[in-house]
C-alpha cells in the first residue's frame, strides 16, 4: 500500500469489506514521483480490480454505490487533478483540468467535494462526478478578527447530517498558531460553529 510521506495509508474501506488502496509498483524517472495502480481488494486479500494504468495515484475514495472511485492524480511539477475510475469499465478519466484540485470526498452518490488551492487560504468545491453541472464553492475561507480564516481539512458526515472543517487563523501569525475544528449541517455548510 502507498504510504504518504506524513505515514498515512492510501486507502479507503467500504461498510462491505472492500479495500479500495493505491498500491506502490515502482518509480518513475524522478525518485520522488511514486508510481502506482488503483487496486480494489476484497476482505480476503483478493484483488478484484486493478487499473492497467499508473501514476502518482492518492487518496482513493469510494461511492456510496460502489461503483466509482474519485482519486487525486499528481502530475509532475505539483499540479493534482480529481480522476474518476470506473470499476465496471476500468476507465479512469479526469474530472477536472486545473491542476488545482485535490483531495476528493463523496458528499452523495452524485457530488463530490474537492479542494481548490487557489493560494493560501483555498476552500472546497462540490460538483458532480459526470460533470453535469459546474463545480461550486461548498466552503470558503472566512473572516476572522485578523483575516481570513483558512480551512485545511473537511470531514463529511451522511446526507441530513453534519460535516466538520479544520480552520486556522488567517494573516500574521506565529507557527504555533492554534487550529479549530468548526461543525456544520450538511445541508448549509457556511453555516459552521466552533
Amino acid at each position: 500500500v502507498h504510504v504518504t510521506a506524513s505515514g498515512g495509508a492510501d486507502l479507503a474501506a467500504s461498510s462491505t469489506g472492500t479495500v479500495i488502496y493505491s498500491e506502490r509498483t515502482g518509480r518513475g524517472s524522478d525518485a520522488s514521483n511514486r508510481r502506482v495502480a488503483v487496486a480494489i481488494v476484497d476482505r480476503s486479500g483478493i484483488t478484484k480490480k486493478a487499473s492497467s494504468q499508473t501514476g502518482e495515484f492518492l487518496s482513493p475514495r469510494a461511492s456510496p454505490s460502489g461503483d466509482r472511485i474519485a482519486i487525486t492524480f499528481r502530475e509532475s511539477g505539483g499540479r493534482t487533478d480529481v480522476w474518476i475510475y470506473e470499476i465496471g469499465t476500468g476507465q479512469l478519466t479526469p474530472m477536472t483540468r486545473n491542476g488545482l484540485s485535490a483531495l476528493p470526498e463523496w458528499a452523495d452518490a452524485r457530488r463530490i467535494t474537492f479542494r481548490f488551492n487557489n493560494g493560501a487560504a483555498g476552500f472546497y468545491m462540490t460538483q458532480p462526478w459526470d460533470l453535469s453541472a459546474e463545480a461550486q464553492r461548498f466552503v470558503t475561507p472566512g473572516p476572522t478578527g485578523s483575516g481570513t480564516s483558512n480551512v485545511s481539512g473537511l470531514s463529511l458526515g451522511p446526507t441530513g447530517g453534519y460535516l466538520a472543517v479544520v480552520r486556522a487563523p488567517g494573516g500574521p501569525r506565529p507557527i504555533t498558531s492554534r487550529q479549530d475544528i468548526h461543525i456544520a449541517p450538511m445541508a448549509s455548510p457556511e453555516d459552521q460553529r466552533a
